[in-house]
């Protein structure tokens, strides 16, 4: 929201249908469903000159694709890293190979 505010396009990433609503009714510009979408896709197709900041709590692949996708200049706000618990197995160390 504080983006949006600031005149931000926003992309936001969910798991599912119903919290794609949830986004959606937040105001986020482009809803991303990784599990059916790939994110780095969207964003080199959509935003082909590169995401200016990104903010993650996830890590993963979903860092990977927001890293390969960064400008030069740009920024990831890392807050978290949910995939790399253990719960949750990922062949490389927060997506970053």
């Amino acid at each position: 929201q504080l983006a949006k505010a600031a005149g931000a396009t926003v992309v936001g990433t969910v798991g599912s249908d119903a919290k794609a609503e949830v986004a959606r009714s937040l105001g986020i510009d482009r809803i991303v469903n990784w599990r059916t979408t790939s994110l780095e896709e969207v964003l080199r197709d959509e935003y082909p000159e590169g995401v200016d900041l990104a903010y993650d709590g996830v890590g993963g692949p979903l860092l990977g694709a927001i890293c390969a996708c960064l400008k030069p200049d740009g920024r990831v706000l890392l807050v978290g890293s949910i995939s790399q618990y253990p719960h949750n197995v990922v062949k490389a160390p927060h997506g970053l190979e």
